[in-house]
């Protein structure tokens, strides 16, 4: 049963090595920097950090990985906006 157990796990960490980590990369090299595609042109440099801190897009790509599970098991995937909140600075 060990044995089964350890290699079904092989198998989920090659899986998600050779398909999740190269699609999760092929995303951020096409499109971009998410927080240059979030704000307008105006926005200062210190605007942009602080955006890149709060949404935890500045953190290493496995930093981001390894925290995923702990997200999912939370059920704490995105940052909501509470109700009635403006969605860009004006």
């Amino acid at each position: 049963m060990l044995a089964f157990i350890v290699s079904r796990l092989l198998q989920f960490a090659r899986r998600h090595a050779g398909g999740v980590v190269p699609v999760l990369r092929a995303v951020q090299t096409s499109v971009g920097d998410p927080v240059n595609n979030m704000v307008g042109q105006e926005a200062t440099p210190a605007e942009r950090a602080e955006m890149r801190r709060d949404l935890r897009v500045g953190d290493s790509v496995a930093v981001q990985f390894a925290r995923f599970p702990r997200q999912r098991r939370h059920r704490q995937f995105r940052q909501e906006l509470p109700a009635g909140a403006p969605r860009s600075p004006t």
